[in-house]
């Protein structure tokens, strides 16, 4: 086995690693350009409108309490009106 690894041509593994650097510093750009300068209190906003653009699903919020689901709901209905 150590004879097959020494014996194979070297991978520049350079490439895939800036391919995956690139690709996670364009989301940190698409997350900041979003949700910068938000807090916590955004986040029943932030969540109704990912429901509203189906982003996410009801199901999704599960875990909710019931009044919290309540209230989602009449935020995610005046989104969509």
């Amino acid at each position: 086995m150590h004879q097959a690894l020494a014996e194979r041509p070297h991978e520049d593994i350079r490439v895939p690693y800036w391919e995956l650097a690139n690709k996670i510093k364009d989301f940190s750009k698409h997350l900041t350009r979003t949700y910068d300068g938000y807090s916590h209190r955004n986040l029943p906003t932030i969540i109704a409108g990912s429901v509203a653009k189906g982003d996410l699903k009801m199901k999704d919020l599960a875990d909710f309490s019931e009044a919290g689901k309540e209230k989602l709901e009449e935020m995610i209905a005046r989104f969509r009106s």
